[in-house]
């Protein structure tokens, strides 16, 4: 069963009121701590069942999740190369997100660590779509260390995260301009209702 989100009540309304500010930046607010707050609650793990829809294109959350990400990666490969124990390193990378969901995914690639499976393996745990633990396998494998290796996806998870970010605002921007048009042409309708009105009513006279 599908589960859509959408804002109802955004907080700050007291300070967006004015210029329209709650429709263009409110809501979409409103959808990505909703978002981020079912994330770190751990709710989508525990019911995967139903399927997420959020409106306006899942507002902020997106690119949050992609230098959220990165920043995961970045301390994970720091660590790795530092020769830090896979377990710690995991843990602690996990723990500079300060994110519960990664730091809970983080607990089972620890526990299958400590299970003697391989961190490529473990890794599974911390990315549904696999490409982390793809791009992780060949890391294993070069001689420059896990960050030099891992720096070209580093640079698509920021491309990727300014990319939703530039989507995101080209959203915001396009509803304004929509909203500034409907209000121009409520304005236009009005005053030319009221000269034709005036017409009408001279013509009478």
């Amino acid at each position: 069963m599908p589960l859509f989100l959408h804002p109802a009540d955004p907080p700050g309304k007291d300070r967006t009121g004015e210029y329209e500010l709650t429709v263009v930046a409110g809501y979409l607010f409103d959808s990505t701590i909703n978002i981020l707050r079912m994330i770190c609650s751990n709710f989508l793990d525990r019911y995967r069942a139903p399927k997420l829809i959020c409106v306006h294109t899942g507002a902020y959350s997106l690119m949050l999740r992609k230098r959220m990400q990165r920043d995961f990666s970045v301390m994970l490969a720091t660590l790795l190369d530092a020769r830090m124990p896979e377990p710690d390193a995991v843990t602690l990378a996990a723990g500079c997100t300060a994110n519960s969901a990664f730091q809970a995914r983080a607990a089972e690639a620890v526990n299958a660590l400590k299970q003697g499976r391989s961190l490529t393996d473990a890794m599974r745990a911390m990315d549904d779509s696999g490409e982390f633990q793809w791009r992780l396998t060949n890391a294993t494998h070069s001689r420059s260390g896990f960050l030099a290796a891992l720096s070209g996806w580093h640079d698509a998870l920021n491309a990727k995260s300014f990319q939703l970010e530039q989507a995101a605002a080209h959203v915001v921007s396009t509803a304004l301009v929509l909203l500034n048009g409907l209000f121009v042409a409520c304005v236009v309708i009005s005053v030319f209702s009221f000269l034709i009105s005036i017409v009408n009513a001279g013509a009478l006279w």
